[in-house]
């Protein structure tokens, strides 16, 4: 029975427990007729049984590929053909169904597939109607009803086991989009410390190292006045050259500190967009992610502006993980010369917009986990480049998160 890395406990055990319930059922059938018939054929089950399990546990362990579904079906009719003859040899083999049946449960579909229920009761009728066949004396009823109400509790307890394993899944999916989450939290905010190091340097250059090669070139002009020797006019003008060649480089390294990537801001989307794509195919929800540019998406951006078409994309994808379960997913980013705009839009859950609170941001029902405050903080930043949000969204309607920026505004505050 393969499992995956992280396994609860409970569902080892369960595994291990069906392995020795089997071994255990085999020597009590072995002690009550041990005979040269069921000796061999008992060997041969132990065997063929031992080599299934072993053989899968061994590849699982080392990561390989599940065995095929031809191999698995062989070697499970191996087994059961092998306890067939087991118990038409003797009677007592008769519960080992027990454990077999939770073999046909696991490899065959599971307790709600149709093959998987035919096998079982397969199972349970070869543990009547094989011994009827070899005595020749008809079954009594609890002879019936026992193995019967064994397939019941044999397919209740397979059902439980395929549920705790889904609920162990989808918390290893969690617990890796959780990893995946944090790992790009801290790349975002050692990028974030490396821009505001940068336009600390910037600030200090421009204010201490340009400002006084700036000074140096006013003051060897003003010094340069006729009459003065020739070695001295030279002088102040090779102090005016070089200090005006040093401003350039100063100011030209400024810019450079100062620059917003903007190259980057397309693919820096695409990588949150294909991130949420890979997000939701972890928790068992995967939708069509896409990422739409209207205008000239090469149009450089200032630093103010681009935050918040990365923060807005940011938000957006984030409640969309978090609430929405969608089928699809698109990212619109219009690049114009007078406005910037940004639209998240899902055809997921979607929820209540009852109103807007001072900052914009849109006032929905308080949840458990008191989460819900991204939106609240993007209406504060948008505000702040003299933008606007605007949220469209009803319960099972999906949710359009959009934002429009001016740029002329913002040219202006920024320059």
């Amino acid at each position: 029975m393969r499992t995956v890395s992280g396994e609860m406990p409970v569902l080892r055990w369960l595994r291990v427990g069906v392995h020795v319930l089997t071994a255990a059922l085999l020597l009590i059938g072995l002690g009550r007729a041990f005979t040269g018939i069921t000796v061999g054929l008992a060997l041969a089950f132990g065997a063929v049984y031992l080599f299934g399990t072993a053989w899968e546990y061994r590849r699982m362990r080392a990561g390989g590929p599940a065995p095929s579904r031809s191999m698995t079906l062989g070697w499970l009719t191996a087994v059961l053909v092998l306890w067939a003859g087991l118990l038409a040899a003797d009677a007592g083999f008769v519960w080992l169904a027990f454990p077999l049946m939770f073999l046909v449960l696991h490899l065959t579909g599971g307790p709600t597939h149709p093959i998987s229920l035919t096998g079982v009761a397969l199972l349970w009728s070869a543990t009547w109607a094989l011994p009827w066949w070899h005595t020749g004396s008809s079954p009594s009823l609890p002879e019936v009803l026992g193995p019967g109400l064994g397939a019941v509790v044999a397919v209740l307890i397979s059902a439980a086991y395929r549920s705790l394993h889904a609920e162990a899944l989808h918390h290893q999916r969690i617990a890796e989009a959780l990893r995946a989450a944090q790992a790009e939290l801290a790349a975002t905010e050692h990028h974030a410390g490396q821009l505001a190091e940068r336009e600390r340097l910037s600030r200090e250059i421009h204010d201490t190292l340009a400002q006084g090669l700036s000074s140096l070139v006013l003051l060897s002009r003003a010094a340069q006045r006729p009459g003065l020797p020739a070695d001295t006019t030279d002088a102040l003008e090779l102090i005016e050259s070089t200090a005006a060649e040093n401003l350039t480089e100063a100011r030209r390294f400024v810019q450079r500190l100062a620059a917003v990537d903007t190259v980057s801001l397309p693919e820096t989307l695409q990588h949150l967009v294909d991130r949420t794509r890979a997000e939701l195919a972890l928790l068992g929800r995967p939708a069509h992610c896409s990422l739409n540019w209207q205008g000239d998406s090469a149009l450089q951006l200032p630093e103010p502006l681009a935050a918040v078409v990365l923060r807005t994309v940011q938000v957006g994808l984030g409640n969309v993980v978090a609430h929405a379960a969608p089928a699809r997913v698109v990212v619109t980013v219009g690049v114009f010369d007078d406005v910037v705009t940004v639209d998240v839009f899902d055809d997921g859950a979607g929820f209540t917009v009852s109103d807007l609170d001072d900052d914009g941001a849109p006032i929905t029902a308080p949840r458990p986990d008191h989460s819900g405050r991204g939106l609240t903080g993007l209406a504060r930043r948008v505000r702040g480049v003299q933008g606007r949000l605007e949220v469209e969204s009803s319960p099972g309607e999906g949710t359009v998160l959009g934002v429009r920026v001016p740029r002329g505004g913002l040219s202006e505050e920024v320059s």
